[in-house]
Parts: C-alpha cells; structure tokens; sequence
C-alpha cells in the first residue's frame, strides 16, 4: 500500500504490521468486558509495529495541535459531539466519506496505530474512541481528510483538495 500525499511517500509491507494479540489495544475489541466485536471486524483491524505508527502518528502532527484539527490547513471542517453512542454519529460519519471499503489509518500516538476498514471504525467508533484517554487520528491511505477524535468527546473532520488523489 502507498501513501501517496505524505511529504515523502511511505511504503507499507508485510513487515510493518503486528498481530493483533500483540497490541496493546486489543482488549477493546476481545475482551467481552469491553466489548467482544464479531471476527469479520476483528480480521479487519490490522495493527501496526511501533515504528510505522511513530511515522504515521507525525504526519498527523502536521494537522493537528492542542484544540483539535489547525482548521486553515483543511478546504472545510466540520465538527460534532461524540459524548454518546448515538446512532447518529455514526451516521455523520458515514456521510463525511461514503467509501466504507475503504482502509483508514487509526493513530493513537507514536507507538499505537493500525489499518482499520472504514466501516469497522464507523461501526465500532466507540471502541477505538475512549472519552478522557485517547486523541485519535484517523485518515485514508489518500490523505484526502483527516477526522481527529478528542478525549473531550467530540469529533472533527477536515477535507484537503490533494491534487491527483482520487
């Protein structure tokens, strides 16, 4: 995989994934004292190694700072409250990118970060998503947008016009 609209373009390979129960994460979507998610979800979150996450949680430095999304860098951001489970955050985030097939990096910060299909994240946002803990990065191999979660529970989204991005 490529991502093609970093400063400098970025190979994804074999070697810069982790298993699943390896990440520290994990427990969000296999312990069912959390919340147990179904194996075709589960098959769909494919974490990364420390160094490609270090790597990919930069890049969102780049767009990011201590209120959320720098909203100059983005041709448009939108924003919504993320402080329950409501169908309705789903559904915002389905309507911001339609494209459910397609892959989206999930950045905790420099050590924790994964490949995550879409329609996983917009499904079990919850669960990558907790209120007072995580700020999250999530992106497409594209680079196209950027939705940052933050840990005061809301979310931001942010379109880029990229030229040759699809």
């Amino acid at each position: 995989m490529l991502l093609s609209s970093m400063a400098s373009v970025t190979e994804i390979d074999a070697s810069d994934f982790r298993r699943l129960d390896e990440f520290p994460l994990k427990w969000r979507w296999t312990d069912s004292r959390w919340n147990k998610l179904p194996n075709d979800a589960l098959d769909a979150i494919q974490p990364l190694g420390e160094s490609k996450a270090r790597e990919l949680c930069q890049y969102t430095f780049g767009f990011t700072d201590h209120n959320g999304l720098i909203e100059s860098l983005f041709d448009r951001v939108l924003q919504i409250g993320a402080s329950d489970e409501s169908p309705e955050i789903q559904h915002w985030l389905i309507a911001r990118a339609p494209d459910l097939n397609q892959t989206v990096v999930v950045s905790w910060n420099n050590d924790l970060a994964a490949l995550v299909r879409w329609e996983v994240f917009c499904r079990y946002w919850d669960d990558f998503c907790y209120p007072s803990s995580d700020d999250v990065a999530v992106f497409p191999l594209s680079g196209k947008w950027i939705l940052f979660y933050s840990h005061d529970q809301y979310f931001m989204f942010g379109e880029r016009h990229i030229s040759g991005a699809a």
